[in-house]
């Protein structure tokens, strides 16, 4: 299978998590394009991030549904994030656990997950049908993908690093601003920086 990719190594000599994750986002889509049609792996931001009760990541559209960036009542607008000129239509929050005591088997379960959120039109929202509030319907393809992927060895991509680097938030956009307010509505690259994580 091609291949292992070579880990991304950042300035401060550590391997780059975030270049790895995203990378294997777009192995995962390649992989499985009729699970995720439509999906661009490249408009998807990873970054760390605390964490949030016992969960291992999140996602968070970047877009109101049908892709505006303003809400259907016209009372809130999504910020702009871009890095390096592209923008980007979500955003995948590793948390503490995704890095910490987690067999690379469930970190690749964990990114299929946060996947399968996105639905066909990949236009920065989440499809509404793929929310948790469907249980098991929800829960059923993604461990049938995730299974599939892991036996073809996507999850070795996933195996302790000891230190590495990934892009941290020092200023976090909103998730929306009310279309009345003066907040800034373009976030990018200088918004981010490189935060040191221990995997184990």
């Amino acid at each position: 299978m091609e291949p292992n990719y070579r880990w991304g190594v950042t300035s401060l000599g550590r391997p780059d998590a975030g270049e790895i994750v995203s990378r294997l986002l777009q192995q995962i889509v390649d992989e499985e394009p009729v699970g995720f049609r439509g999906v661009q792996a490249a408009q998807i931001l990873v970054v760390a991030g605390a964490a949030r009760r016992d969960a291992r990541a999140s996602i968070r559209p970047l877009r109101f549904p049908g892709g505006q960036s303003t809400s259907s009542d016209g009372r809130f607008d999504k910020p702009k994030v871009t890095v390096h000129g592209r923008e980007m239509l979500y955003e995948i929050c590793l948390r503490p656990r995704f890095f910490r005591a987690t067999k690379p088997e469930a970190r690749l379960a964990t990114l299929v997950h946060e996947l399968w959120h996105i639905g066909d039109h990949s236009d920065g929202a989440l499809d509404p049908l793929r929310r948790h509030r469907t249980q098991g319907r929800f829960e059923a393809p993604v461990e049938e993908l995730a299974t599939r992927l892991v036996q073809r060895g996507l999850a070795e991509q996933l195996g302790p690093l000891a230190e590495a680097t990934i892009a941290a938030w020092l200023v976090r956009p909103p998730s929306q601003i009310m279309r009345a307010s003066k907040v800034r509505r373009h976030y990018d690259e200088r918004d981010l920086y490189p935060a040191i994580i221990e995997v184990l």
